[in-house]
């Protein structure tokens, strides 16, 4: 009698088979076999720049992480294929050297061993030396008499006083020249005529102090006084123009402080500008704008700030107005509109390190920025 197997000989079969391919002799890949190179599983821009100045060249690389967690900052940045998204901001070369063009937003874009990296950049504009205003601790206002000669009113300078002092551009020593206006009460604008005598804003005695080029009150007599005084300018003509942050008006009084017109801003007013015109640009905090009028109290156009208006600038053909948006930390350049009636377009902006209180323009077209976090004054060329 034939016994039977134990199980079926078709389920040994496959067994067999199993066993001949993992058992002795097996010379497959073993996954732990050291011996394999590493693959590439990414990479990354280098520097992880998300800002660079419109000024000069920037070169980029790339760095390459592998499988086995190593990583390489040699690679060839000739090996990479390099792009631009707007090539009408920054253009990239073969080797990854960038080329800024323009202000404005572009993607930077790296190709290597099949995968791809991308960075956004912003081109901001080129800074000059900042110089710092000493042992302040809070700039507000700013105003510049030339290309050479800057003021700076500090709110809380030190021992509860208020300071205003005046800087030699450039400045290798970073201090302030002789003429040093100390006040025991809060400050909030400055200005400066082309006689060379300045205006300070005395918000906590609602009055307005002018100064002789030396340092020396000529007079706090402007009448009616400003209840609320914050921003000050003064024309080619020695009119001085005042904001009043309480009653929400703007007063002109001539340079002897007699009052010529005031009118209502509708909003609360903070920074005010004039150009070589006459025309007025008002910062109005509260609605978010900039007023334009004209000498009169005409007002005659206006832009959208979007953002809290604090400052505000104007270059002297009157073409382009700065904007110190303080707590977005920014600076915002708007044009001329094309058609009438219609609000100035925004036409760029670009990011501040701390908060900017205050903005000014001197006569060539350079911007200067109040930096209130960090103390200091920053310097731009004609945007």
């Amino acid at each position: 009698m034939t016994k039977k197997p134990l199980f079926p000989i078709t389920l040994f079969v496959p067994i067999l088979i199993f066993l001949l391919i993992s058992g002795c002799g097996h010379s497959g890949p073993n996954p732990s076999d050291t011996n394999q190179p590493p693959t590439l599983i990414s990479i990354a821009i280098t520097p992880a720049a998300r800002s660079i100045p419109l000024v000069g060249t920037r070169q980029f690389g790339i760095t390459g992480t592998y499988s086995d967690g190593s990583q390489n900052a040699a690679i060839s940045a000739s090996s990479v294929t390099w792009s631009s998204s707007d090539t009408g901001v920054m253009s990239i070369n073969s080797g990854g050297v960038a080329t800024p063009i323009t202000l404005g937003k572009t993607t930077v874009l790296a190709t290597y061993g099949g995968i791809t990296a991308s960075i956004a950049l912003t081109i901001t504009p080129n800074v000059f030396p900042n110089w710092s205003t000493s042992t302040g601790k809070n700039p507000v206002g700013f105003a510049v008499y030339s290309s050479s000669v800057v003021y700076v009113a500090d709110a809380a300078f030190s021992n509860n006083s208020s300071m205003i002092q005046e800087f030699r551009v450039p400045s290798t020593s970073n201090q302030p020249s002789s003429f040093n206006v100390s006040i025991t009460s809060n400050i909030a604008g400055v200005a400066v005529d082309a006689s060379g005598n300045v205006y300070v804003t005395d918000y906590d005695n609602n009055q307005l102090n002018k100064y002789s080029s030396k340092g020396i009150l000529t007079t706090t007599s402007f009448t009616p006084a400003p209840p609320a005084p914050v921003g000050v300018a003064v024309d080619l003509s020695e009119n001085v123009y005042v904001t009043d942050a309480k009653n929400n008006y703007l007063y002109k009084y001539n340079s002897s402080g007699t009052l010529l017109t005031s009118w209502s801003t509708t909003g609360v007013p903070s920074g005010v500008a004039v150009d070589s015109a006459g025309n007025v640009y008002v910062a109005d905090f509260s609605d978010y704008m900039i007023r334009i009028y004209s000498s009169a109290g005409t007002q005659t156009g206006f832009c959208n700030t979007t953002g809290t208006p604090f400052g505000v600038a104007v270059n002297p053909a009157g073409t382009k107005i700065y904007v110190a948006d303080t707590y977005y930390y920014m600076i915002r350049e708007f044009v001329p509109p094309t058609a009438p009636n219609t609000p100035w377009p925004q036409s760029t902006y670009w990011s501040t390190i701390g908060w900017p209180n205050a903005v000014a323009v001197d006569s060539s077209g350079n911007v200067y920025v109040v930096d209130a976090t960090n103390n200091k004054v920053r310097e731009y060329p004609p945007q």
